[in-house]
Formats: C-alpha cells, sequence, structure tokens
C-alpha cells in the first residue's frame, strides 16, 4: 500500500514539475513577443515599452517598379505605396538616391520620393552613390561636394544617409574572403578611402 501511495505522489509530483516548465516556457515566448513587438501583441510593435525607442519598422522602397524597371516614375504609384505601408505599420524606409544614365542626380524623381515619405511620417534612411560617377582624379573633392549638395538639399527632411553598400567586395581579391589585409586591392582600397572621407566630411559640413 505504502509503496503504490510512494509512487502516485512521485507521478503527480512529476506532472506538476512538466506543468511548470510548460507554463516557464509559454511566459518566456510571450515576454519575448511582447518586447519585439511581434503580431501576438502587435500595439507593442511601434510603442515605447520600458522607456525604450519606438521600434522602427522599415521597408526598401524603390522609385520603379520592381520586375519592370523601363516603367516609368508615377507619383501616383508611390502614393499608393504609402498607404500600403501605413495600413501595415511601417514606420521607416530604405530609399535609393536615383541617378540618371549620365551618372548625376536624378533631382526629379528624388525630390518627389523624399518629400512624399517624409510627408507621410516615415522615417527615412537615404542609400546614395551607387550608380554615381566621381571620375579618377581629385575623387575626394568630388565626393565631398557631391555629400555637401546632398545634406544642403535633403538636411531637414533625411537624418540618416548610407554612403554605399557592402563596399569591401569592391576591394577584395578574387577568391579572397576579405579577412586580412592581404585579401585587399591597396589602390582600389585607396580609391574607397578617399571617397567615403570626401562623402562623410562633405555631409558633416552641411549639418
Amino acid at each position: 500500500m505504502e509503496g503504490n501511495l510512494r509512487q502516485i505522489i512521485l507521478w503527480l509530483a512529476a506532472v506538476a514539475v512538466i506543468v511548470v516548465v510548460i507554463l516557464g516556457v509559454r511566459l518566456a515566448i510571450l515576454r519575448s513577443a511582447e518586447l519585439a513587438g511581434s503580431p501576438l501583441n502587435p500595439t507593442l510593435a511601434t510603442s515605447a515599452p520600458f522607456g525604450n525607442p519606438p521600434k522602427q519598422w522599415g521597408v526598401f522602397a524603390n522609385a520603379f517598379q520592381i520586375n519592370d524597371l523601363d516603367d516609368p516614375f508615377s507619383p501616383a504609384k508611390i502614393d499608393a505605396t504609402i498607404a500600403v505601408l501605413k495600413d501595415l505599420g511601417v514606420n521607416a524606409v530604405l530609399l535609393p538616391y536615383e541617378a540618371l544614365p549620365t551618372g548625376e542626380p536624378n533631382d526629379a524623381v528624388n525630390d518627389v520620393m523624399v518629400d512624399k515619405f517624409s510627408k507621410a511620417g516615415l522615417s527615412i534612411v537615404m542609400l546614395c552613390c551607387d550608380g554615381f560617377e566621381f571620375g579618377e582624379t581629385n575623387r575626394y573633392q568630388a565626393a565631398y561636394e557631391f555629400a555637401q549638395r546632398l545634406g544642403q538639399k535633403y538636411g531637414n527632411q533625411i537624418h540618416y544617409f548610407q554612403f554605399l553598400n557592402e563596399i569591401s567586395g569592391t576591394a577584395i581579391k578574387p577568391g579572397h574572403s576579405g579577412f586580412t589585409f592581404d585579401d585587399y586591392e591597396p589602390e582600389k582600397y585607396v580609391k574607397i578611402r578617399e571617397l567615403l572621407r570626401g562623402l562623410t566630411d562633405g555631409l558633416a559640413s552641411a549639418s
């Protein structure tokens, strides 16, 4: 009799431990979801819990239709895109700084994109300089003037700029990983260095 009672007690204790573990895991998942602002608690997606900065939920937006690069620029399509993003709760956007085939800024497109997304209340991060030409001489000065103009033109609407994208790959020797100094082409590295110095200094001069 005592043996059966002991087995029952041990069995109940084991069940209790399993229940506690399951509840603990479930609470941990819910807590993580709240802090991350996941769909389990969407009200926190753009709020500031515990005094932290508001969550940034961003997307990449292109001035031209994806999958149809020859499609002409349409401000009406941008308005429709913004409406969808606002409905989803998106509050940040990465915009590429568009260039003309000549390598000059496409102000007709860039001005509209920045103006529309800014007025919609979305935080803008501008990705620029891909596709632009700075020449082989006076690279620093050309980049400086480019970024200075950029800051003067959009400084009140854009607070974050990303100069180039995955730039390390430009100077890496073919077949190398990029983890050591010897993996890079010295001449290409110097060109990229001067380009970035000019861009950052030029933007800083406009702020």
